[in-house]
């Protein structure tokens, strides 16, 4: 169960690194332009 949890947070943890991942690869051509 402990685990279980651990591993959600280390998913959503991911998941928002990723998020900002794409968004600043969005974000940086633009800023270029």
């Amino acid at each position: 169960m402990v685990s279980l949890l651990l591993w959600q947070r280390k998913a959503s943890a991911f998941g928002i690194s990723r998020i900002l991942q794409v968004l600043v690869l969005a974000y940086i051509p633009r800023s270029i332009l």
